[in-house]
């Protein structure tokens, strides 16, 4: 509301997740993340983000080594302005307390 966005979150639907969790333990993030990663959040991702002129995901650089060398902006392979906005956030900028 304070910038006037409109912020679309992203989930796969109910019928995707019980089958990843059927299919691959009650826990797949850990047993198959590749797997559950894909299915849960890069397909529904696929699915919206030709239809978008940016994505704002919240990788911080702080999360991992591969992460810190990451671009602040990008562009996505389907032409989409890629725009990381807590990328120079630490882990206490970000936690709720």
């Amino acid at each position: 509301e304070r910038f006037n966005i409109n912020i679309t979150s992203l989930s796969a639907d109910n019928e995707l997740k019980g089958y990843v969790f059927k299919k691959y333990s009650q826990n797949p993030c850990n047993t198959k993340s590749n797997i559950c990663c894909h299915l849960l959040k890069v397909t529904p991702l696929l699915e919206i983000l030709p239809t978008k002129s940016i994505w704002m995901p919240g990788l911080r650089k702080s999360q991992s080594r591969l992460r810190s060398s990451t671009d602040v902006y990008g562009l996505h392979g389907r032409g989409t302005l890629k725009f990381h906005p807590l990328f120079d956030w630490s882990y206490d900028d970000v936690k709720i307390s």
